[in-house]
């Protein structure tokens, strides 16, 4: 699929709508890597990174039949020292986009089993023999990556704006 001109906008930004079937699609591989990856001894919680990521680990954990933890990520470090967060557990996050939340996540959590569904361009080093992202998306930097649910939102600020 290639990048889109988003026709809402009055800027040039190019877009790149994953569709609800290509997410369904993705998100299960995503819940089979994870299924086959681990234990059920060790059957990890899943947290989502809020906004994104936390949309992602709700799809995961009804596929999984596992937990959701959530939090904000700013309190990542303190949740983990509580035990709240376990070290089987997974940090699940949409997109690997520029880095930086990925890099707050490590500066956290620096042992923390991050993993994302989509990589914009490069895929993010393998931590502890995981792989950090699912699908690559090979898209150039300043394309933006429009998700089902942000079109969802879109479309109804739209729609309520035309009302006004």
């Amino acid at each position: 699929m290639e990048p889109q001109q988003n026709s809402e906008s009055a800027t040039n930004e190019q877009f790149y709508e994953i569709t609800p079937e290509q997410f369904a699609y993705d998100i299960t591989l995503f819940a089979d890597f994870i299924f086959n990856s681990t234990s059920y001894e060790d059957k990890p919680r899943l947290y989502g990174v809020p906004r994104g990521g936390l949309i992602v680990a709700g799809y995961l954990a009804h596929l999984l039949k596992t937990e959701v933890i959530s939090c904000p990520l700013s309190s990542l470090k303190f949740y983990t020292g509580l035990g709240v967060i376990r070290p089987q557990d997974l940090i699940i996050e949409d997109i690997y986009d520029t880095g930086d939340t990925y890099k707050e996540i490590r500066k956290e959590v620096a042992t923390a089993r991050v993993l994302h569904l989509y990589c914009k361009r490069r895929v993010p080093e393998r931590f502890a023999g995981w792989p950090q992202a699912v699908r690559p998306l090979d898209l150039p930097r300043e394309t933006f990556v429009r998700f089902p649910w942000e079109k969802i939102a879109d479309d109804y600020t739209v729609q309520k704006h035309s009302l006004a």
